[in-house]
C-alpha cells in the first residue's frame, strides 16, 4: 500500500511539473499512476489531500536534514535549509516544482475557504 502511495504521491508532482493546476486531475493522475480513482482516494484522499501530502512530505524532508545537525546554531540551521533547497531542486526539479504549486494551491483552497466563512 505504501508503495502505491508513493508511486500515487511521485505521479502528482510529474504532473503538477508538467501542467497548470487547473489541469490537474485525478483522472489524470489516476492514469499517470497507474491506480484508479477510488484507490487513490483510499490511499492518499481527494485533490486537496493530496497537496497537502506533497506539502507535508517537503516539510518532513528539512525537518529530517534540521534533526542531523541537532542542537547547532542556528545560522548553520538556515544554511543547511538553503542549501538543501537547491540540492532538492537541482536533484528532482519536477518534485520542487509540482510541491511549489501544491503549496500555492493549498494556499487558494484556504482563502477560498476563509472567504466563503466570512459570507
Amino acid at each position: 500500500m505504501q508503495h502505491r502511495r508513493d508511486k500515487i504521491l511521485a505521479s502528482a508532482t510529474d504532473l503538477l511539473s508538467s501542467s497548470d493546476n487547473a489541469a490537474f486531475s485525478l483522472r489524470k493522475l489516476a492514469a499517470a499512476a497507474d491506480v484508479t480513482v477510488p484507490t487513490i482516494y483510499n490511499l492518499v484522499g481527494g485533490k486537496s489531500e493530496i497537496l497537502l501530502a506533497l506539502q507535508t512530505r517537503l516539510v518532513e524532508d528539512t525537518e529530517k536534514g534540521l534533526q542531523l545537525l541537532g542542537d547547532e546554531h542556528i545560522l548553520e540551521m538556515v544554511e543547511l535549509i538553503i542549501s538543501g533547497s537547491i540540492d532538492s531542486i537541482a536533484a528532482n526539479e519536477a518534485y520542487y516544482r509540482g510541491t511549489m504549486l501544491a503549496m500555492n494551491e493549498l494556499r487558494q483552497v484556504e482563502v477560498g475557504v476563509i472567504d466563503a466563512l466570512r459570507n
